[in-house]
């Protein structure tokens, strides 16, 4: 990428170098890595921590909009795992937030694997922890999906 590495360090000239780098697919990531800009690439590592906290808050809180729009803009991967390992599912379930589990059940990972096949650290899945904690109507959901995905197949 001519001109990239020239400009990309320089302060004044890092938003167009950013812009070059998304037009020809390179993350910002990349760009700052491969320039040595450890301030910009310490501001990245940050910003997505913050994203990945509002998140994990958001399913917590049952904040379904605010999680659509995260993946819409972001391309946040849905399976991502908290500091502790739990993921939005598994918080969504503890937390009985019935429409994140709504709208989460039928997502899946970057990698393609669907979340409800996930387990935890202790190796339940998301209907087992709904099942643990009497969570009936996320049960309910739950199962539903179960029965659909094996009468369909």
């Amino acid at each position: 990428m001519p001109g990239i590495q020239d400009t990309a360090n320089q302060q004044e000239s890092l938003g167009p170098a950013l812009y070059r780098a998304v037009l020809e697919n390179d993350r910002k990531e990349d760009l700052a890595t491969r320039n040595g800009n450890s301030l910009v690439l310490g501001k990245l590592r940050t910003a997505d921590l913050e994203r990945q906290d509002h998140w994990f808050s958001a399913a917590r809180d049952g904040q379904v909009e605010k999680m659509r729009d995260m993946m819409d803009r972001s391309g946040l991967d849905p399976g991502i795992q908290s500091s502790a390992g739990s993921r939005a599912l598994e918080i969504a379930v503890d937390y009985n937030q019935k429409k994140v589990v709504e709208f989460l059940r039928d997502k899946k990972t970057k990698s393609g694997v669907p979340l409800t096949t996930l387990r935890d650290e202790k190796g339940r899945t998301a209907l087992q922890l709904a099942e643990k904690f009497g969570h009936v109507e996320i049960v309910g959901l739950l199962l539903n999906d179960i029965l659909d995905s094996s009468v369909n197949s």
